[in-house]
């Protein structure tokens, strides 16, 4: 017999999931859907903290009525490993670290409680259940940072500040290390709990499990160095007391601040927000996928060399198709 190429229709919808009309068509005839929809975390210092509750925990409500409406009955939901955390390290956290928060003092800002209630709110089963026994059967994936093609966040604002100002500045031995993960391995587990989520619906839903890999977790300067050692960057070590620093950055950013709501002066410099700053200078993230490797047989199918030689090589394509600044 002939080889045929396997060939998936594919459809692509541009819409906001907080509006209801637009979700109509996109989940006509579904089966599945994979909520990867989300405000990301505002590395900037100008942020819009009421949108994250708007785009993340009623955009996901939303979602879930709609799907009700065209019923689709299954959904893998993407959170955030980090989202619980309440000003304080992560060292090894669990699905159960900090699974009811009373202090919404969150570490990572307005973006981690948006996506803290969202998740909660997903993984309580009469949230999901309507008239007639109608619900949608719901399992959590919940990634570290991701690195990898396409990435749109955290590595190309460095790249940014770096092309900007040619060199980039850590604050010498102040920050601990963090989880990051190869989004391959992360789309790899999304489609494992798609899977057991359909043929274990009892077992499965409401379940949380955290997504990490192989790669070993290092502080972020070690991680960045070689996407901006390619980008044409230098890296600067500054041999500075951490918590004397982010109290002159947390005193610099109420001045914009102030400038900026009471104003309405903005400037346009890449200055971190101090839950950013926080996160790459000081704070220890690292998160543990035991469940998921014991539950959903996860095993991560790319390498930390593979991957990080892929994502460069995305990035160094992607930075000669540009061309030069």
């Amino acid at each position: 017999m002939r080889d045929f190429q396997e060939r998936v229709p594919i459809k692509e919808f541009i819409v906001d999931i907080v509006e209801e009309d637009e979700l109509d068509e996109p989940l006509e005839n579904a089966t599945i859907v994979f909520h990867m929809a989300a405000r990301t975390m505002d590395l900037g210092m100008y942020t819009k903290p009421k949108r994250y509750m708007e785009d993340n925990f009623q955009g996901t409500k939303q979602l879930v009525f709609s799907m009700i409406d065209k019923r689709v009955k299954w959904m893998v939901n993407t959170s955030d490993a980090f989202s619980t955390l309440t000003c304080s390290d992560s060292r090894g956290a669990s699905e159960n670290t900090a699974k009811t928060v009373t202090n919404e003092n969150f570490t990572l800002g307005p973006y981690a409680k948006s996506k803290f209630y969202a998740e909660r709110w997903l993984s309580c089963s009469s949230a999901r259940t309507f008239s007639r026994g109608k619900e949608v059967k719901v399992v959590t994936v919940r990634p570290t940072i991701l690195y990898g093609e396409g990435d749109n966040w955290l590595v190309p604002y460095y790249l940014q500040f770096c092309t900007q100002h040619g060199t980039l500045s850590a604050i010498n031995k102040a920050n601990g290390p963090m989880s990051i993960t190869y989004a391959g391995n992360c789309a790899y587990m999304h489609l494992l709990a798609a899977e057991h989520l359909m043929q274990k619906p009892d077992v499965l839903d409401g379940e949380v499990f955290n997504c990490t890999d192989e790669t070993v977790a290092v502080n972020f300067y070690s991680y960045i160095e070689p996407f901006a050692r390619n980008a044409g960057c230098k890296l600067r070590n500054l041999d500075l007391p951490y918590s004397a620093v982010f109290v002159l950055y947390a005193v610099v950013e109420w001045f914009f601040l102030f400038l900026f709501y009471a104003f309405g002066v903005r400037y346009d410099h890449l200055m971190m927000n101090s839950h950013a700053f926080g996160m790459v200078n000081y704070s220890t993230l690292t998160a543990t996928s035991s469940k998921a490797r014991l539950v959903l047989d996860y095993k991560p199918v790319y390498e930390p060399q593979e991957a990080m030689e892929r994502t460069i090589k995305w990035w160094k394509d992607k930075r000669n198709a540009i061309g030069p600044d």
